[in-house]
């Protein structure tokens, strides 16, 4: 079976979001039960070109697909582009195969808001939020973010990027601290820096070499 997963990454997506170049991950994970109760599948190639996207869900579902290799299945991940999430995912996989151009890594989490409160403040505006916890309304246009909220915001993104760092390390033991900071490698450099097991020009010449 070959499972494309192509685009943005996100859960619970709308058709307009699907549309506009979202890949639903909901998807991915009932695929991977699909395939659970097909006797006749035993290689399942996950063919990724993806950036990333957004945190939530993605840890869910490369535990999908771990379940759906310990069905006794070989899972293998052809990578254009599987960055970020999308690499999280490909690490789930038993083997990893790119192209020498290819762009696999960015293994790192962020999160950006922009401080818009000098802007609203020179059209003469003012947004005032009333709230009875310290932390909840960080991030609302117009206003900056308070000393407190700048480290929660903190502490949940090295949250994320722990777990996300804990699994690359599990299934990629070669993996080196300096090599998850967020950078991304061509093919031939993610082979160097362990993130790669091989190199195939195209999915058919892959797919022609492992079967």
């Amino acid at each position: 079976a070959i499972v494309p997963v192509t685009g943005i990454l996100g859960k619970h997506l709308s058709l307009l979001e699907t549309l506009c170049g979202g890949f639903d991950l909901d998807t991915l994970n009932a695929q991977c039960l699909a395939l659970m109760n097909r006797a006749d599948v035993t290689t399942v190639v996950f063919h990724f070109n993806t950036p990333g996207g957004a945190a939530a869900g993605v840890a869910d579902s490369a535990q999908c697909m771990l379940d759906l290799a310990a069905s006794g299945r070989r899972l293998i991940a052809y990578c254009d582009e599987a960055c970020s999430g999308g690499m999280w995912l490909a690490a789930a996989c038993d083997e990893i195969h790119c192209g020498q151009s290819a762009m696999l890594g960015s293994i790192s989490a962020l999160c950006a808001i922009l401080d818009e409160s000098k802007a609203v403040e020179m059209e003469g505006l003012q947004m005032q939020v009333f709230t009875d916890g310290t932390l909840k309304g960080a991030g609302i246009e117009g206003t900056s973010l308070t000393p407190a909220q700048r480290s929660d915001i903190q502490s949940r993104v090295e949250h994320i990027g722990s777990m996300f760092k804990t699994f690359m390390q599990s299934r990629r033991p070669a993996l080196t601290p300096e090599s998850m900071q967020g950078q991304w490698f061509y093919g031939d450099q993610a082979l160097q820096n362990g993130l790669a097991d091989a190199l195939h020009p195209t999915l058919a010449h892959c797919i022609a070499s492992l079967m």
